[in-house]
């Protein structure tokens, strides 16, 4: 449900699953193909259908990446907080169910092979997709393309329907780096676990990743260079815990913290699966990433604003996310193919 405190990482490793195998979706939990490439997991489908209320529009946090769907029909029927990355699906890709409301998303490095079923979605976020079927939407009042290919003009054109202006094209993406994903690598009965971290594409970009392997700008072993925190542990713990580590992966759960997570080495990785939740307890931040740093990712984070107010209390809280200092700010060359940091 909704207020919860469960979360869930469905982890799938390299390999064809069985024809028919679908995996329902709901609150607080991730569909991770850990192969290193989307096409080493294949399934049927993922689904998320509308709630019980017959509408998707309070159908939050859940994401899928990583996967392969071979199925003729997926329904992905969500309202932001539920990405769906890294992925190639084969078939009609519906963003809504039957009449029911839904409200926005975002579908990033995406091969979509069907027809996009816009259905009754308010608005949307496409980008560094592939969109050979085309795009069918009756309605909406939002839609943005930015590096998506094989769309034509002409389909964007009649997507505006009566709402001319409600579909925004940008041809290439100006920068980005796709969000770090866990990987299961084969060692020959051996397997390891790795962090891939994507490279940042600084000279604009479109259509999704054509090869995943020479994508990767470096790679993190999750038994020698990564702590992975469980829910429970205090900021203090997991801090102490970084030290001469290279990354952080933060297992489903909640974190109260009162203290901040603490960031303070350029290429730093911060990667969260199944929604892990970070709480702040005493008004304070929850991440902080210290300034002057290069190319630290924080991705597949919730955090959450949990200080009770207390009446005549008006003094302000931290961000929840501090990254940097501008007091502290100095100029650096970065050099080639490197950003301050990068969230998703």
């Amino acid at each position: 449900g909704h207020f919860n405190q469960k979360r869930f990482a469905i982890l799938l490793t390299p390999g064809e699953y069985p024809a028919g195998f679908t995996i329902p979706v709901s609150y607080y939990t991730s569909v991770l193909g850990v192969g290193a490439s989307p096409g080493q997991v294949k399934l049927d489908a993922v689904r998320s259908p509308n709630g019980p209320n017959g509408h998707a529009t309070n159908n939050f946090w859940r994401s899928v990446e990583g996967v392969e769907l071979r199925a003729h029909d997926i329904t992905w029927a969500v309202s932001q907080g539920s990405p769906m990355r890294r992925s190639i699906v084969h078939g009609n890709l519906y963003l809504s169910e039957g009449k029911g409301y839904s409200s926005g998303g975002v579908i990033a490095d995406v091969a979509a092979h069907g027809t996009l079923m816009m259905g009754t979605q308010q608005q949307w976020f496409f980008r560094n997709m592939d969109t050979p079927g085309g795009i069918y939407c009756p309605q909406g009042w939002n839609y943005v393309f930015v590096g998506v290919t094989s769309m034509k003009d002409q389909t964007y054109h009649e997507c505006e329907n009566i709402v001319i202006g409600k579909v925004s094209v940008v041809d290439t993406t100006p920068q980005v780096a796709e969000k770090p994903y866990l990987v299961q690598e084969d060692g020959s009965g051996n397997e390891t676990w790795s962090i891939y971290v994507p490279k940042f594409v600084s000279g604009g970009s479109a259509g999704p990743t054509q090869d995943h392997l020479s994508a990767v700008a470096w790679k993190l072993s999750v038994e020698s260079e990564v702590y992975v925190a469980k829910p429970g542990e205090s900021a203090d713990v997991i801090n102490e815990a970084m030290r001469g580590k290279k990354g952080l992966l933060l297992t489903p759960g909640i974190y109260n913290l009162d203290r901040p997570i603490i960031v303070s080495q350029d290429n730093f990785v911060v990667l969260g699966i199944g929604f892990p939740t970070l709480v702040s307890t005493n008004g304070n931040s929850v991440v902080e990433v210290t300034s002057n740093l290069a190319d630290v990712r924080i991705a597949g984070l919730l955090l959450e604003a949990g200080t009770p107010k207390v009446d005549g209390d008006e003094g302000a809280t931290d961000p929840l996310m501090h990254w940097g200092d501008a007091a502290n700010k100095t100029e650096r060359d970065l050099g080639e193919g490197l950003a301050r940091g990068v969230m998703s």
